[in-house]
């Protein structure tokens, strides 16, 4: 099973109980012609956990780099969500890349700072 759901792609029926079963975070990619989006949702991790504001301030540091560095241009700099969930605009071109690094960091993001409720 890939490490992230591509929409209109992936044809695991139902990939958010997938997630759960497998104690790992939903990843997908929006594919686009320019511009994709890439989000993530770490609910699928958390059972009777909860994770601290910590994973946004670092998503939105790395985010707001990468958009620096790759001059995304400002109509098109998107990171919304919460502390559990986060939906990013990224280059078409960078979008399998940042699916598959973010899975995996989110993986041991999680594992390492969950604690139980």
């Amino acid at each position: 099973m890939a490490n992230f759901y591509v929409r209109g792609k992936t044809t695991t029926p139902n990939y958010w109980q997938y997630c759960i079963t497998n104690d790992i975070p939903l990843v997908e990619l929006i594919p686009g012609r320019k511009y994709s989006k890439v989000n993530y949702d770490i609910y699928s991790m958390l059972g009777n956990h909860e994770i601290g504001e910590e994973l946004m301030d670092e998503m939105n540091t790395i985010y707001t780099a990468y958009c620096k560095f790759f001059d995304l241009p400002k109509k098109y700099i998107a990171a919304v969500g919460g502390y559990y969930a986060l939906i990013m605009t990224v280059h078409a071109e960078h979008g399998e890349f940042i699916a598959e690094q973010l899975y995996n960091y989110l993986v041991k993001y999680v594992r390492a700072n969950r604690t139980p409720l």
